[in-house]
């Protein structure tokens, strides 16, 4: 995972003349928690708003309401209030832990919502599960189509704040392959949402800690990548995590050979 990061980061980026983000690009990692998690005590904690005047050192309370998303940080990132807030980093983090404990509920739920498609079998009524897309996104015309690295041979059309190829083979097979797995709430939660993989991949886990002890090495890798997107994950893309199926069916094969190899021992 390590030497396939550093490939795709150095050589890959440098030939493809990759732009990187700047510092006043986005929000970093640490910044989204900070700042949501004081989303959240004041939009979960309303009625309390006159106690979080000190939020108003960082970023206005009545922004942070309106474009709280529990589901999604989208509505955080690339915009230039909250991108501003995170100059003030210090005084971020200090009132984000002084009043951490008190509205502990808000943050928590804050959390899982952010997460929702790591551990939930179903999509929420109102929330979203993003599978897929068939074009770049141009962020309210922020990057120009040279520093997206698309020529201007490119056949597209503009729709929902992105550049959209037009139908091809790859398309049409995306999309049909989407809308055959995704037509009832049982199916796509098979194909689609993780966490029915991650249960089957726990239980293969448990099974081998009595048996297989050297064998949970193996899963120590996806685990942390796990572990990391449980605090970070804020946006329900299966990209991010499409992996738990790919390893979970790593891991039941492994298991079956390893079983075999059992069973011809014993004969």
């Amino acid at each position: 995972t390590i030497a396939l990061t550093v490939i795709i980061k150095y050589p890959v980026f440098n030939a493809f003349d990759v732009s990187k983000n700047g510092p006043d690009t986005s929000l970093n990692a640490m910044d989204r928690i900070y700042i949501r998690g004081l989303a959240a005590m004041v939009y979960y904690d309303y009625s309390d708003k006159e106690k979080f005047e000190e939020f108003d050192k960082v970023i206005s309370r009545s922004i942070l309401v309106s474009y709280y998303n529990p589901y999604s940080n989208d509505t955080f990132d690339f915009e230039p209030a909250y991108i501003n807030a995170e100059k003030n980093f210090d005084i971020l983090k200090d009132v984000y832990f002084k009043y951490f404990f008190n509205h502990f509920g808000a943050v928590l739920r804050n959390q899982l919502d952010g997460t929702n498609l790591l551990w939930s079998y179903t999509t929420p009524s109102d929330g979203f599960n993003y599978t897929y897309d068939l074009g770049v996104y141009y962020y309210k015309e922020k990057l120009t189509k040279k520093e997206l690295g698309i020529s201007d041979n490119f056949k597209y059309s503009i729709y929902n704040g992105m550049y959209q190829r037009g139908d091809n083979p790859i398309n049409s097979t995306v999309k049909a392959y989407r809308s055959t797995t995704g037509y009832s709430m049982f199916i796509e939660s098979i194909f689609w949402r993780p966490a029915i993989a991650l249960t089957i991949m726990l239980m293969v886990l448990i099974s081998w800690i009595d048996r297989k002890k050297k064998l949970i090495i193996s899963m120590v890798p996806t685990l942390a990548n796990i572990l990391f997107w449980c605090g970070f994950l804020y946006h329900q893309s299966y990209r991010y995590l499409w992996f738990i199926y790919v390893n979970t069916l790593l891991y039941i094969l492994i298991n079956i050979y390893e079983n075999s190899i059992r069973k011809g021992k014993n004969k």
